[in-house]
């Protein structure tokens, strides 16, 4: 079965992390994780976790290259775009330079063009923006955490 555009692969749950609270697993949240497939851009948050196959992981980048180029049209042409933040990143790098290496990430919104950020952000930056942005407290070491504000409207 293929959970998105471009090809089938192996889903992995353990890349969902609100599955791992039982609290989502068990109750009624768990509605709200749906397959790929049924991406609503309409929704106020989104986190898509594309499988194995087209995350590159166990592809090639150039299949992940053509999920991309299905997917974010979705994205980009969907009514709400003016309202929207758009980021795309990877969990793996190459070395553990800052912790983890360095890692692709990309920042899409309406207006925002040709931006290269001169501050090391990760991903507790990336969730302390997500906690900022809907008025949520901090956790851990997203408390310390550079959050994206740069590239908010």
């Amino acid at each position: 079965r293929t959970d998105g555009p471009v090809v089938a692969g192996t889903y992995a749950r353990k890349h969902v992390p609100a599955m791992s609270f039982t609290e989502v697993s068990t109750g009624s949240e768990c509605d709200n994780i749906q397959p790929l497939a049924s991406f609503d851009p309409g929704v106020d948050f989104a986190f898509v976790v594309p499988n194995l196959c087209n995350d590159m992981h166990d592809c090639s980048m150039a299949t992940g290259d053509a999920f991309l180029r299905a997917f974010l049209p979705q994205v980009f042409d969907a009514p709400d775009w003016a309202h929207t933040l758009l980021v795309v990143s990877f969990d793996e790098g190459t070395s553990d330079a800052h912790g983890g290496g360095q890692v692709f990430t990309m920042v899409a919104r309406e207006g925002l063009s040709g931006v290269t950020s001169s501050t090391v952000h990760d991903h507790y930056g990336l969730l302390r923006t997500i906690e900022d942005v809907f008025g949520l407290p901090c956790l851990g070491a997203a408390c310390g955490a550079a959050p994206l504000d740069e590239f908010l409207p």
